[in-house]
């Protein structure tokens, strides 16, 4: 990752910006959210979205090189995703198919389960997302 871009066995990911204006809400309530850009990635024929936060320092990370039977993971909301860059690769093992939908979503700002979180952890759940179809 140089300044925000992937490359892969250093070449660059093909990418490009989307104009227009984007509005990122990780929670339930949209008023929380934070302006973002909007980038279209292409690799193997695919395209995938992804976002970025305009006001953080561009990110490098790594290199790093993938084990054999491997892969590194890497969510669409750069700046604010727990991926590969924190915990570590995930081996083809643990790998039981390919994502069909998001079937549990919660915002993490709100409690845990202890007694007196319980009711905001219930708060938590983003019922909207649920079953929402993974592309």
């Amino acid at each position: 990752l140089r300044h925000n871009q992937i490359f892969i066995n250093g070449q660059p990911l093909a990418r490009e910006r989307v104009d227009g204006p984007c509005h990122y809400a990780e929670g339930r309530n949209p008023e929380d959210g934070r302006e973002c850009e909007r980038w279209i990635e292409r690799l193997d024929g695919s395209s995938h979205q992804t976002y970025q936060d305009p006001n953080q320092m561009p990110q490098d990370w790594g290199p790093v090189v993938v084990p054999a039977r491997s892969v590194f993971v890497m969510g669409d909301n750069r700046d604010n995703s727990r991926d590969s860059r924190v915990w570590g690769f995930v081996p083809f093992a643990n790998i039981k198919g390919r994502a069909l939908v998001v079937w549990w979503a919660r915002d993490p700002a709100y409690g845990g389960l202890s007694p007196s979180g319980l009711v905001e952890y219930f708060k938590s759940i983003r019922g909207s997302r649920f079953f929402h179809v993974v592309k």
